[in-house]
Parts: structure tokens; sequence; C-alpha cells
């Protein structure tokens, strides 16, 4: 080891650090073996995170086995030889309140963990893989993580386990729009070019396909181990509380003995790997560009127009792609340019052109996509009106006129002006940068950032994650006010780049829609007629190409456009780049310096503090130094209106009209940082609530613009244009049409707020008050919201002072107007239903807009959440489920790639949830085998000993609460109602650890809680009652409360079927796992034929007449009376039956079997289970 220790290489760099992350300590270093490690000291941060990415991905894969980099990702965390069982990485993360994912894409492959920091042993979930009882549990799980890369096992079982999650995945992919049209680019890329195959694998080109060239293959992922992932292609960040010297000590420990695996380098030094300066550093360059001979899109590949038929979505996208330059450190900052000028949504912009003055789009966005380390694609994507797909052309036409008169043609000196303030922006938004909520997101991006060319991101820019202006081989002196001759040589190099990248000979059109005549659309700009029709074997993709002559579009371009104009000087940018610069230094000096120890500096933790209040306002308080901005939200609500879906459809037709009023006027005080949000009431009643944040020298003009557009909007309701309601109106639909079309999870979780909650209105109740909505009815609504008795909650946050907070309430309170009459009126205070007890109710949703994935919603109620004994208790048992409910449904039984578990809080009630989304297996399979597993999780429980229970279970649930920890299932837990966006905000709305703490509280004061004392604005638990909790009494409470055994158990099962074409497609990947088994091997063309004949039903009669010979021939009689058996042949118990047979007995009569005691009710509707079910009213 002491080797390990001696050969390093320590690259000392003065970082550009964050106002945020300044009480951070970094240090960057290689290992002797060549792996580029990055360390980040945080103790203000009690979570310790790691991600591992090696240069190694999908583009390795041998075009005989498609997907196997994707496969290897999965088998390579089922146990290795330092620890063998299959599940302990997941089990162990789980068990402690962590997190863990990878991923794989064309070149790299990724992967990551956090878990809190707790010290003391791992307890005893895996005791025969803890040598150490003093290990910490993020010591224990780290040395696990790095056991991956040196000695996986790939057995076979684990393998065919890890195909069915790559295949589960697949099907998952199959409604995803971003997947759609990524696989889209490759069709239109070039055919030689790894990019354009199959990466993603499917249990054809993983089991069958392997099988029948009887491939072995387990050696096939040693071959692509030991072939790829090599420590000079790693890059490795861990982040934690503890001393970067302690962080050094686990790396070394832990990674160095990670030795290259090839036999052709058994005589290499390692130390000659290590580079000198940290600028040398380009693993993605190095790994890659002896691979690629040619770029994805070469000029045969370009001019294309592909049109992807699809029933759900209408979109429109321009690709240009980047292609490889020796001045790449220039075009990574022209990319930004591009993406702020043509996404611009001030008054002049393309985007203001084409969604509100032309109603082409629905939105409007550009954004860049890396296809290779030396291939960029930069994308501009807009959604459809039904207006927009009919005028493809006119579009395509706005766009390139918009380019050629707004880039092409400004002069140098405007130009040079707009990159100077840019530069002053991108600085100030990174000073401003909030820490990252997520630590194991930050350090996977970072561990991606450093495989880039560093020399090209320059490594003090290492955590900006790209180049900036101020770069010493740019020659940059100052802004443009000390410099403008520099600024507009900058102006005319980023001209000339701009007509060699968006220029109309360097494009291709992708359209997703359902209709393929939109092919017309564009037919003028067409070389010919010929089309190529194709269906994608993998993605079920049908799609058509057609060439298209884009340079005859220039022919069409008018001298000017009066509807576009450059965009004005930001009236909110207030910094001079000189000051920025000197902000930036003074932080990485203070960053360089930090030198404590673990747990040095802790943040402490204000609770909000009650300023001002009266019958018909409570304006709350709580100051923070720890950050430079302010938020403040607002909440008004009517007293005179009563909740229905008129008033709520009508509410979020006013928001439309204020939002689109705001949007773009607003829009350059979004450059700078600062946000707003508008939203319904936060507690369904008839209410509006705003939200904002921003610095503190221009907050009050900001929020002041606000006031004054929601004021002139709601006073003045007749004079909305016909067009504006109308776009408004639609707006609302639309967003309802995607809640319909949205994944089935989000669904799920929508849907138990209706059936749950109170006042909250069915999406055929809110289309139907949509359909009847009018001006007349709008402008009674807002009379009654705005201008008549209200009551007005108001929370301001961050680093602003008493006095100034009542400036901040006074701007809020003018929102509405007061009657001086105000005498016995009440605030409505929804609630919640409570269940019946020993009710087990089931509502099956087989919409056929569910997609391509079965889900099910499976919710246990715990009681009131009032009661604290119901709030922690609930906590704990969703902790329990944390341990053992991914590890068991996902990893071991394979029920679907999505599985979810925790505490779900309504208003008043609460209780536990399991969510799983299936490519493969219908609802009311996925129910019994939660059932299922509900009952072997009570049958665990029991078998522990009293001292084990207290070890694994309570301690870890006390630590990691104390710890500060919360989960990280943002739209499914969480104390506020709702995990969604705005009805309408800015386009960047913050989403940082302040927003959530924020928001959290605010939910609090609006439903008039006041829970605060709780970590991060979380509802607060009682420790003390699972300090004296024993076992019996859990065992007891979970008996009653959570068992299929209970007869008083209260329950809600919401089940979504998938289309039916997929359930066919499921039914076919369900026979086909059999086959492969059983060890059968069907050609692709035989078992379509089979499926044919036999109309795709599972169930075949003995020695029917529609059993073709050769599933005969197969011995599928044997794999057709043995199907269930098979089934639960992959389904791996939690005990023996010696064991289980012991357990029932003493558990009693009742426990012989795991079928529920209670029946299901069959719901018809949410209306049913609300005459079934009481109001759980506040106290």
């Amino acid at each position: 080891m002491t080797n390990y220790y001696r050969s390093i290489k320590t690259y000392p760099i003065d970082f550009k650090v964050p106002l945020s992350d300044s009480n951070r300590g970094y240090r960057i270093f290689q290992l002797s073996n060549g792996i580029l490690t990055f360390l980040i000291s945080d103790p203000g941060n009690e979570i310790g995170s790691a991600s591992l990415c090696v240069a190694a991905g999908s583009h390795n894969d041998p075009e005989y086995i498609p997907g196997l980099a994707h496969l290897c990702e999965h088998a390579l965390m089922m146990g290795t030889k330092e620890f063998p069982k299959s599940y302990s990485y997941h089990e162990t993360v789980l068990a402690y309140g962590g997190q863990t994912n990878a991923f794989t894409s064309g070149e790299k492959t990724c992967f990551h963990f956090e878990v809190p920091v707790i010290n003391g042993n791992t307890g005893n979930i895996n005791p025969t893989e803890s040598e150490n009882n003093n290990e910490s549990v993020f010591d224990y799980i780290l040395r696990n993580f790095a056991s991956f890369f040196k000695c996986p096992l790939f057995r076979a079982r684990d393998i065919f386990n890890e195909i069915l999650s790559v295949n589960d995945e697949y099907i998952c992919n199959q409604d995803s729009p971003e997947k759609i049209f990524f696989n889209s680019l490759k069709y239109l890329s070039n055919e030689d070019h790894p990019f354009s195959r199959f990466a993603t694998g499917n249990i054809q080109t993983l089991q069958s396909t392997p099988k029948s060239l009887k491939l072995n293959l387990s050696s096939e992922l040693f071959k692509f181990f030991h072939s790829f992932y090599i420590p000079e292609n790693m890059t490795l960040v861990i982040s934690g509380p503890q001393s970067l010297n302690h962080l050094q000590r686990l790396t070394l420990m832990n990674f160095s003995n990670i030795h290259k695996k090839s036999s052709k380098t058994d005589n290499y030094s390692e130390t000659e790997v290590l580079k000198h300066h940290l600028s040398e550093f380009s693993i993605l360059s190095q790994s890659w560009k002896n691979i690629y001979s040619e770029p994805v899109f070469k000029q045969c590949n370009l001019n294309k127009c592909l049109f992807i038929k699809s029933k759900s979505h209408s979109r429109l996208r321009i690709i240009f792609p980047m292609k490889p330059t020796k001045f790449r450190k220039e075009y990574e900052l022209y990319q930004n340019v591009w993406i702020n000028i043509l996404g611009d949504e001030s008054l002049g912009s393309l985007c203001a052109y084409l969604i509100e003055s032309e109603d082409l789009a629905i939105s409007l966005c550009l954004f860049r996509q890396s296809l290779t380390f030396q291939d960029d694609v930069l994308i501009l994507d807009l959604v459809l009106t039904n207006k927009g797909r009919n005028n493809i052309q006119k579009i395509l036409l706005s766009v390139f006129q918009y380019i050629n008169q707004i880039i092409v043609k400004c002069s140098y000196d405007i130009m040079g002006k707009y990159l100077s303030d840019m530069a002053s922006i991108e600085t100030l938004n990174f000073i401003y940068r909030e820490s990252n909520f997520c630590p194991m997101e930050e350090t996977a991006a970072l561990a991606e950032i450093l495989q880039q060319d560093i020399s090209v991101i320059s490594p003090e820019n290492i955590l900006k994650g790209c180049n900036d202006w101020i770069d010493e081989e740019l020659d940059y002196s100052g802004d443009y006010k000390v410099d403008p001759g520099w600024w507009r040589l900058m102006a005319a190099k980023f001209i000339a780049a701009t007509t060699k990248v968006l220029n109309t000979a360097n494009c291709n059109i992708l359209i997703l829609d359902s209709n393929p005549l939109l092919m017309k659309n564009i037919i003028d700009y067409s070389k010919s007629s010929n089309n190529i029709s194709a269906k994608d074997q993998y993605n079920n993709l049908e799609y058509t190409i057609r060439d298209i002559d884009f340079s005859r579009i220039n022919l069409k371009f008018p001298e000017y456009c009066s509807h576009f104009s450059f965009p004005r000087p930001n009236i909110y940018l207030a910094y001079k780049q000189k000051d920025l610069n000197s902000i930036v230094e003074n932080i990485s000096l203070k960053a360089s310096n930090i030198s404590w120890g673990f747990q040095a500096y802790r943040v402490s933790e204000a609770e909000p503090k009650l300023i001002d209040s009266s019958q018909l306002h409570e304006v709350w308080h709580m100051y923070e130094k720890s950050t430079s901005k302010i938020m403040a939200s607002c909440q008004l609500q009517s007293v005179c209106l009563e909740s229905s879906p008129n008033v709520t459809i009508g509410i979020e037709i006013l928001i439309e009209v204020i939002g689109n009023k705001l949007r773009h006027e607003l829009y350059p005080g979004e450059l700078v940082g600062y946000s707003w949000g508008l939203f319904p009431g936060l507690n369904c009643l008839p209410a509006i609530t705003l939200t904002i944040s921003g610095f503190q020298d221009k907050f009050n003009m900001f929020l002041f613009f606000i006031i004054e557009k929601i004021q002139e909007v709601t006073s003045n309701i007749k004079d909305i244009s016909y067009k504006d309601f109308i776009k408004a109106q639609e707006s609302v639909k639309i967003h309802y049409e995607n809640v319909l079309k949205s994944e089935g999870v989000e669904k799920a979780i929508a849907g138990s707020v209706v059936f749950l909650e109170e006042g909250i209105w069915s999406l055929k109740e809110r289309l139907h008050a949509l359909e009847q909505m009018d001006i007349l009815i709008l402008e009674e609504i807002s009379l009654n919201l705005l201008h008549k008795m209200h009551h007005l909650s108001i929370f301001i946050q961050g680093s602003i002072g008493m006095d100034e907070s009542f400036k901040v309430s006074r701007i809020l309170q003018s929102l509405g107007r007061y009657e001086n009459n105000h005498n016995n009126f009440q605030i409505s205070k929804p609630s919640s239903y409570l269940l019946q007890n020993g009710k087990n109710y089931v509502y099956e949703d087989k919409d056929t807009t569910n997609g391509s994935t079965n889900t099910i919603f499976y919710y246990i109620q715990i009681g009131s959440r009032e009661d604290v004994f119901n709030r922690t208790i609930a906590k704990f048992s969703a902790h329990l489920l944390s341990i053992f409910a991914a590890a068991e449904l996902r990893t071991k039984r394979k029920l679907g790639y999505f599985v979810s578990s925790g505490c779900k809080l309504f208003r008043t009630t609460t209780g536990i949830f399991i969510t799983v989304s299936s490519g493969i297996y219908d609802p009311h399979y996925l129910n019994s085998q939660i059932e299922n597993f509900l009952y072997d999780l009570e049958l665990l429980l029991f078998e522990y000993s009293e001292e084990n229970f207290d070890d694994n279970f309570k301690k870890t649930f006390s630590k990691s609460y104390l710890k500060q920890n919360i989960q990280k299932e943002k739209s499914i837990l969480g104390s506020r109602l709702y995990g969604v966006n705005p009805v309408k905000s800015s386009s960047i709305f913050p989403k940082g650890k302040m927003y959530y703490m924020h928001i959290n509280y605010f939910d609090k004061i609006v439903n008039k809680t006041y829970y605060f004392g709780g970590m991060k604005g979380d509802n607060e638990v009682d420790i003390l009652i699972i300090d004296n909790l024993t076992k019996a009494e859990f065992l007891e409470i979970f008996g009653s409360r959570i068992s299929i055994k209970s007869k008083r158990k209260s329950s809600l099962s919401l089940q979504l079927f998938s289309q039916r074409d997929v359930k066919s497609k499921s039914l076919k990947t369900q026979i086909l796992e059999i086959l492969t088994e059983e060890g059968i091997s069907v050609s692709s063309n035989d078992f379509e034929d089979i499926l044919g004949k036999c109309k795709n039903n599972l169930i075949f009669s003995k020695g029917g007449s529609n059993v073709d010979p050769k599933i005969k021939n197969e011995g599928a009689k044997l794999i057709m009376n043995n199907l269930k058996k098979a089934y639960r042949a992959k389904l791996e118990k939690f005990t023996s039956s010696k064991k289980r047979n012991h357990i029932t007995k003493a558990l009693g009569e009742n426990h012989n079997s795991n079928v529920p005691s209670l029946g299901p009710t069959i719901l018809t509707d949410w209306k049913q289970l609300h005459k079934e079910s009481k109001l759980q009213k506040y106290n």
C-alpha cells in the first residue's frame, strides 16, 4: 500500500468557486494507476457521495451484441469477489437512506451513489462482508463501490436478471419523446459511425441472439470489462464532510489498486501514466480519436427531413451539426451565445414572434447535445400549435430570417457590446449559483466534466463546467468599455462562425407528429419526390426521410422583418465585469486556503417567524446568512369564492393571461438570476400564488412590475382580446392533455391526490369547465378573487432584514383591495379523506393514453397527519421500505425498471406507498407481488432479534434523520401538496436547496399547520418514539395497519394499464423470457409466425389445433404447463421454507399463506371512495 501513497501527482489549482460553495475545500490529483481524482470537502453537508466515470460505452459494443456496454453497467454491481452477495451494495445504500444510479452513453459509463456519513459500524445487514466493526457506513459502501472495478463476478443468474432490467428500461423508453428524437438522429447519421447503431439492448440482442451464436455472455462481459475498464480512462469524484486528507486516504486505500486488465501491459510502470499538467488530460479524445475515422454527420447526411409517426406529440426540431474544429475553445463560447440569442424571449425575439404574434408554437427552446467528444449538435426545439403544424414552411423561413437579420447582418459594435454583457451575466450567474440539491448529481456531473479536454475548459473552470471569455489564451483585457476593439474582433469571429454553422446547408429537420401529410408542408424545398420509409426494428418507430433543398429557402427572404429586433441592453445588470472578476478571485482564494477537518463547519437552520398579522393577512420572515438572494411567496385566497371546477379553471386561465404578459418583458431579469412563478392555490382553494426570487438591489423593481401587470389584467378583464383568451384557454387544455399523456408514475400520483384530497376536481370535470368558460365568467372570478375580501399569506426568506421585508410585504399587499366589513368570516381549510378501516380499495385505469408501461401506486394509510405518533411511524415504516422494497421488487424480482417507496403526506392524513412501473407485468400481477413482498417483510422482521432490529432499523433511521438526510423523490415525497412546476413561470425557475426548503415552509403556512420543527422544513417526527419502540410493539403496529393479513388495514391501489398493443408486446417479451430460461431457441421470424397463429395468447389448449408444430417440437408444452412455476422460480424469497413454517406458527394460523385477508373493493371512480370515507378535519 505504501507504493500507492508515494506515486501520486497533485495539481495545485485555484478553482473558480461559486459563493454558495466557498466554504468547501477542493483537491485534484492523479493516482499512480492513472485515475484522475477530484475531492470535495464540504463540512456543511453531511451526505457523502462518489462517482466514477470510465471512457467506455455503447460505441464499444461488438456488432453482434448490441447493448453489451449497457448490460455491463448493470451486471458490474451484482457481486464482486470481495462482496459476493448480488444485492449487498444496493441493500446497504438504501438501508442508510442513500441512493445510487448509473448510466451508459455512447462514449462513457458512469456510476454514482450518496449516503449519510454516519460513524460507527454498518450493522448486520451484511455481517459477513464487514470485517471492521468500526468502519463507517460511507467507508464501507465506498469499498464495495470500488470493488466493482477490480473483480466483478458476472454470474449467469445475475446476468439474466439484469437482461430483464435492461429490457424493461428499453420498453419504458418507447414513449419518451426525448428518446425518440435521440434515436431519430441515428437514422440520419453516418451509417459507418458507431453512433448509428442500436445501443440500449433488449432481450433479443442480449439473450436470444448470443444464444443462437453459441456465445457465453459471462465471457463476453469479462472480455469487455478487461478491454475497456482501464484506470487511465477513469475519472473519480468523491464529496463529503470529511477533511481533504481523510478523503484522499479513502481514495488511495480503495482505488489505487485498480490495475490495468490487458495482459499486454503487464510490464508497464504505473508512474508512466502520470501527467505533468492538468491541462494535458483529454480522456475522451485519447480514448476515441482512433476509433472515429469520420464525423457523425457527413455532408451526404445533411439536408434531410425526417418524419416520425407519433400519436401523442407534435414537435419540430432543427438540427445544426457542429463539425470538429481546431477552434474548439471559441466554439464552446459561441454555442452559449447562439443559445442565448435564438432562445431569447424578450420583445422582438424569435420566440415572441412564433409564440405570441403568429401562434405557431407553444414553446421554443435551444440546447446543445453532445453525440461524441467531437460531434455536437445545436438543437432548436418547437412544440407546435395546430396552426404551426400547417405552417412549417413559415416557421423555417422565420428561423433563418432571424439568424440572418439579427446575427449575420449585425454590426460588430452592437454584437461586441452584447457579447461583453453576456460574459458579465455568465460570471454573475456562476458567482451566485445555488448549491446542488443532490450531492450525487454534482459528483456525477463533475466526473463527466473531467473526461473532457481540460485545456478547452481551462483547469480553473472545472467547477463551472465550461470555459469563459476571461481567458489568457484569448487575450481578454476587460469589458467593452475597457477594450472595445477586442470585443469587436470577437464579434467578427462569432458572426463568421454563425455563417458556417447556422446556415440552411448545414441542418436537418425532424418532425414528430401523427400526420405524415405534414411532409407536404415543406414540399417546395424538396429536391425530389422520393421518400425513404422504414420501421426501426428495435424501437418500433415508423419514419420517412426526404431530401430537402434548403438553399431555395434563401430566395424567399424579405429584406427586413419588423417583428425582429436585437436584444436590448439589460436594465437588471447592475455589476461591472471588473467587479465580478474581483469577487471570483476573492472567493477562489478563500476556498484554496480551507484546511479544516471533519464537520468543522455546520450550517444553522432557522425557522420562519411571524412578523405581522391580522384577520386578513399574515407575514412570515426567515433570515438566512448563507444565501445572497431573496425568495418571497404570496398566496391571495378568496373568502367570497367557493371552490368549484369553474373557479379552478378560471384562475388557471387568468394565470396564463398574466404570464403571457410577463414572460417577454421580464426575460432580461431572468438572465441575471431573477425568477417568478404563478400557481393556482397551493391548498386547492380559490387562490393565486406568486413566488419570486432574485438579488436585493433590483428585487423590489422586479416585484413591483409583476404586481402592476397582475392588477392591470385583473382590473380590465373585458379588455382581454379574444385571441389572448383563446390562447390561454388552449394552453390550459394542452396542459391537461399532457397530464393524460404523462408517464404512468406521474399520472398515478396525480390520481392519488384526486382520490384522497377534498376539493380536487377530476380531469373530466376540469375539461368540461374549460369548454364552458367565457370572458364574463372569467371577469366574475377575477373580481371576487382579487377585488373583494381575501386572505393574504406572505413568506419572505433570504439575505433580507426585517425592515426590508416589511417593504416587500407592502408591495405584495397591494396585490388586492379589502372591504372594511370583515366580521365573522372563516378561512376554509380543505381536508383529506380517511379511508375506512378494513378496506382494500382498487381502481383500474384502462385509458388508451396510458403509454407503454403498466403502473401501480399502492398506498397504505397510517392515520392522521396531525398526530406526531402517526407521522413518526409512517416515516419509520417508509425507512424500512427504502431498505427492502427497491432491492426486492426491482433488483431481485425484476418487476420493473422504476420502483420507488416512501412516506406520502396528504393535507391531514399520512401513509406509506410503493409504486412500480413495468414494461412486462400487468398491474394485477404487480399488486399481487407488492402484497407478497409485504407478507414476506412481516415474516422477515419477526425473525430479527431485538438487538438486530435496533441496529439495523432503529439506529439507522435515527442517525439518517438527525443527519438531515431528506429523501430525494421530490415529486412523490415532501410535505407540500404538489411536487409540480408553476402553471406559468420564468424560463429558468429555481430548483435548488433554498427553493425546496422555502416551498415546504410555505406549504405549512398556507395550510395553517405550522410544523416548522422538521429537517429542512420537512414534517417533525419524534425520535424518542422510535428509540423507545420495541420490535414486538412495531410488529403489532405493522400487523394492524400494514400487514396483508390484517382485517383493519386501509389501502388504495391505483392501477394504470398500458396500451393494448403494448400489452401484446409485453406478452411476447414474457414468452421470449420463458423460452430462453428453458434453453429453447426460436428464430425471430418463426416466433412472429407462431404468435400470429396463436393470436398472441399465452394460454394454449393441450394439443389444440392452434398450437404450431414448431412450438411442440421446441418443447413449448413443458413451458405452458409450468408457466406459473417459471415465474415463481425467478422470485427469491426472504426466508427459507423451514424458517417460514416456524415463523408462521409463531404469528398464528392466519399467516400460513400469503393470501390477503381482505378482498378488493373495486372503485368505479373517486366519488365512490368519497362517499364511503370520512374527512379527517384539522384540529
